[in-house]
């Protein structure tokens, strides 16, 4: 059977990335044959081409060149249809990543400006299934998430969402919020199922094990050594702390080096690795070979659970709370980070911090420290192996 995968393919995402490798992965060892077909929307391209430096777009680009079987460029669901059409796609996958997240232009006080959402964030597009409209294929959706998406703000598009849902053949979520979503669009007619991240199946889905000598070799990465990555570069109070807890983990006999967001920027005066430009499969190999991760980035988390790496999440995600739909600086609905739904479904809350709320105060850095080396093993281990055969198990019902 020849699969087509829509999900965000092309986007400068480490963690986007590695979801699509995994997925190719799993549908290969299976039998299938898979290609991702092509949708870029090229007002949200735009954006991000924008906001990234040149060499990192050139280092995705050259990792999704290589590591992806593309279709032919698609601008539209029309374009979607004639792919699926040409090359003779037996079923379409749509997932994993935030694929349902809806937007409404919304005008900015501080710039005096009004923002217009990106054509992938406006409702009917092809990752809600548009391109059904001009072709018949079965159509499956796995794993989706909507991120901070309030049903509420789009109830004039309900009854067709809602009949866009209907007709996906099988359709699971990431979290709870896009459940509430979908459910709320059909009136509880569709309940989905929550299933993880493909990330959580990488390790048997993608062989690295020619690779992750070489990576480790490339970044002489020393036997102990730990992971920072928060995107607070001016934060003068985040920067002592962190060069406190480096000081710390050195006394240890271990470093702390900051693991490169995709723009490869430097934020914290603590060690680098060599290579800032990295590839999502060195970035991988990075965190999975680390001995904890201290952010919030909900990739690196997946990978650490995936991998039984201890992690301590300092929470920069999730919208203010609202009172008569005006948000209220400093009370975060924590449900609607995508980092807390995983450190909460594992159980682990306890080595969870959100620093967007108000009088909220890092432990410190002793304290995060002490809680890496004192690490609840057993929970980390379990919910890592419930996660890997509950991944296998959900995609694996879809086919059988």
């Amino acid at each position: 059977m020849k699969i087509g995968i829509l999900t965000y393919h092309w986007v400068y995402n480490f963690g986007a990335n590695l979801q699509v490798l995994s997925t190719i992965g799993y549908f290969r060892k299976h039998g299938y044959d898979p290609v991702v077909i092509n949708w870029v929307p090229a007002d949200t391209k735009a954006h991000y081409d924008r906001v990234t430096s040149l060499e990192m777009i050139n280092k995705f680009q050259e990792f999704q060149k290589e590591n992806y079987p593309l279709t032919s460029l698609c601008n539209n669901a029309k374009d979607v249809a004639e792919v699926i059409k040409h090359e003779k796609i037996e079923m379409v996958f749509i997932g994993a990543d935030t694929l349902f997240m809806l937007r409404k232009p919304h005008f900015s006080l501080r710039t005096f400006k009004t923002y217009y959402p990106k054509s992938d964030t406006i409702f009917p597009n092809p990752f809600w299934g548009e391109f059904l409209n001009y072709v018949d294929v079965p159509v499956v959706g796995y794993s989706i998430a909507t991120l901070s998406t309030n049903p509420l703000d789009f109830s004039n598009i309900k009854e067709e969402a809602s009949r866009y849902l209907k007709r996906f053949n099988k359709l699971t979520v990431r979290d709870a919020h896009t459940q509430h979503l979908v459910s709320s669009f059909t009136d509880g007619l569709l309940i989905p199922e929550i299933t993880p991240d493909p990330v959580f199946g990488f390790n048997d889905n993608v062989d690295i094990s020619v690779l992750e000598p070489e990576i480790k070799q490339k970044f002489n990465l020393p036997d102990s050594y730990y992971l920072l990555c928060m995107p607070e570069p001016h934060n003068k109070k985040l920067q002592k702390w962190a060069k406190h807890l480096s000081d710390i983990m050195a006394k240890s006999g271990s470093v702390l080096y900051e693991l490169p967001r995709q723009n490869g920027n430097k934020c914290f005066d603590i060690a680098q690795l060599n290579h800032q430009r990295l590839s999502p499969l060195e970035w991988y190999v990075i965190i999975k070979n680390s001995k904890g991760y201290i952010g919030g980035l909900m990739h690196p988390l997946v990978i650490c659970i995936h991998n039984k790496v201890p992690f301590y999440c300092i929470d920069y995600y999730g919208n203010y709370k609202t009172v008569f739909n005006i948000p209220i600086r400093g009370t975060v609905d924590k449900e609607t980070s995508k980092s807390f739904q995983i450190v909460k479904e594992c159980k682990l809350l306890k080595y969870y911090h959100n620093i967007r709320e108000h009088f909220a105060t890092i432990p410190s850095p002793d304290e995060v420290f002490s809680m890496l080396n004192d690490y609840d093993y057993s929970t980390l281990n379990k919910d890592s192996e419930f996660k890997r055969n509950y991944y296998f198990k959900t995609i694996g019902e879809i086919f059988n």
